[in-house]
């Protein structure tokens, strides 16, 4: 046989083996660029917003835990002909105090300590 007529196995394996390199660094860079504009994407969007309506939910919910109050609930919840009993709140700030202060009289109270 002719040596003209063979195929270049050689040069055929190093040019496939640098393609699939070539291809891979390709693959792995459009992901890394797509990632990058996805995630510079969202912080864009993210940095503009505001949640308004949680906002005014959580301040209302935080000026409602903060006062003192009456209000009244049925004595037995499972039972809707139950009569209704009133109940007093005070803030959380002052219930932990009042808590701390009854937990020091315990211990206080207790001989040996």
């Amino acid at each position: 046989m002719a040596r003209y007529d063979d195929l270049n196995t050689k040069m055929i394996g190093l040019a496939t083996f640098l393609s699939a390199i070539l291809l891979v660094v390709v693959i792995v860079g459009v992901q890394a660029l797509s990632y990058y504009w996805e995630t510079s994407e969202y912080e864009r969007k993210s940095a503009g917003s505001e949640y308004t309506q949680a906002t005014q939910v959580l301040e209302s919910q935080r000026q409602v835990l903060a006062g003192y109050g009456a209000f009244e609930v049925p004595a037995d919840p499972a039972d809707p002909n139950s009569k209704m009993v009133k109940k007093f709140k005070i803030p959380i700030e002052r219930a932990m105090e009042l808590t701390v202060d009854k937990w020091k009289e315990k211990v206080a109270a207790q001989p040996g300590t």
